[in-house]
C-alpha cells in the first residue's frame, strides 16, 4: 500500500474516533432473527459456528458460513436469519457459547461501535453501507484473528476502554477501511479518491505539502489537466467538490498535530492557513468548537 493511502486511512480513523459500546457472543437456534440496532453507528458480525443468511433491502439473500462476517456503516436495514426465505419471527433462542453447544445452532459474535469523531458523519458517507467479509478473501483474513482477540478480551474482562481494546479497534478499522478503499466498488468520497490511480497521486502530494496552494487550478495543473476536465472527472469519482478535499485533509492533519500538543499558530501555518483567525474559523465550522477548546478537551480526556 502507498504511504499516502496509509496516512489517509489513519486520518480517517482519527476522524471517526471508533469506540466499542457492546460486544457479545450468542448461540442462536430455532426461529431467530437479528436486526439492525438503533443505538450504534457501526456493527460487525462474524459467524463462529454454523451458517445463516444476510437479508438486505433490494438484494438477494447472502449465505454467511463459519468464519464469514459483515460490517455495517451508518444506518442500514438488514436481518440475519437461519433461512434464505425471510420470515417474520418472534421466537428467539440464544445461549452463550460457554453453555452447552448445539450442533445445529449458529454462534454469532457481534461488536457494536459508536463513531463520535467530529468528522464521522462526513467520513461515513465515503464508505459502502456494508462490507461482506469472506473467510477466503485474502486481504480481509486479518480481521478474523483481530476480532477473536477483541471478543475474547471483552467477554472476559468487559474492559471496553482499555488501551489494548483501543489499539485492537484501531487495527480492525485500519484493515476494514484499507480493504474498503481497495477491493469494493461501492466506495465513494475519500475512499474512492484514495484508490484512484490519478487522484491518489494528488492526495499524496497534498498530505506531503498541505501548506502549498491547492486551489482547483493548482490541483488540475498537478495532474496535467484543464480545470474544467479535472473538475468534471473529480466529481464523477467523488461526491463533493475539490475544495472540500483539501479542507478536510488540512483539518484532519491539524487535529493530529493538536493532539500532539503543538501550538495553534504553528499548526495553522503548517497545514496551509495564512492566518490563525481563518484556521480557527474553518476549524470551528467543521468541528463545532474552537481549536483551542478542542485541544483542551482532548488533553482532559
Amino acid at each position: 500500500m502507498q504511504p499516502s493511502r496509509q496516512h489517509l486511512i489513519q486520518l480517517m480513523i482519527d476522524g471517526l474516533e471508533p469506540k466499542i459500546t457492546l460486544c457479545k457472543v450468542e448461540q442462536h437456534s430455532g426461529a431467530w432473527q437479528v436486526s439492525a440496532p438503533g443505538n450504534a453507528t457501526a456493527v460487525l458480525y462474524r459467524v463462529l459456528h454454523g451458517e445463516c443468511y444476510l437479508h438486505i433491502e433490494q438484494g438477494q439473500p447472502v449465505l454467511l458460513q463459519a468464519g464469514d462476517g459483515v460490517f455495517f456503516f451508518g444506518e442500514s436495514s438488514y436481518q440475519l436469519t437461519p433461512c434464505a426465505a425471510l420470515k417474520q419471527t418472534t421466537s428467539v433462542h440464544a445461549l452463550h457459547p460457554a453453555q452447552d453447544k448445539q450442533e445445529s445452532a449458529v454462534s454469532l459474535a457481534s461488536v457494536f461501535f459508536e463513531l463520535n469523531g467530529p468528522l464521522a458523519t462526513t467520513l461515513i458517507s465515503s464508505f459502502p453501507e456494508q462490507l461482506l467479509l469472506n473467510k477466503s478473501h485474502g486481504p480481509i483474513i486479518a480481521t478474523g484473528p483481530l476480532l477473536d482477540l477483541l471478543t475474547a478480551e471483552l467477554i472476559n474482562t468487559s474492559a471496553y476502554d482499555s488501551p489494548l481494546v483501543e489499539r485492537l479497534t484501531q487495527l480492525l478499522f485500519f484493515y476494514l477501511l484499507r480493504d474498503s478503499a481497495t477491493h469494493f466498488d461501492s466506495t465513494r468520497g475519500l475512499c474512492a479518491l484514495a484508490c484512484h490511480p490519478r487522484f491518489s497521486v494528488l492526495i499524496n502530494s497534498m498530505l506531503e505539502s498541505p501548506a502549498e496552494s491547492w486551489l482547483v487550478n493548482d490541483m488540475a495543473a498537478h495532474l496535467h489537466m484543464s480545470r474544467a476536465s479535472f473538475y468534471k472527472y473529480f466529481m464523477e469519482v467523488s461526491d463533493f467538490p475539490p475544495a472540500q478535499l483539501i479542507q478536510q485533509l488540512r483539518i484532519q492533519l491539524a487535529m493530529q498535530k493538536l493532539r500532539m500538543g503543538e501550538s495553534i499558530g504553528c499548526v495553522s501555518e503548517a497545514v496551509g492557513y495564512q492566518s490563525q483567525a481563518t484556521f480557527s474559523r474553518v476549524f470551528s465550522r467543521l468541528i463545532g468548537v474552537q481549536p483551542s477548546l478542542w485541544q483542551q478537551q482532548f488533553k482532559a480526556v
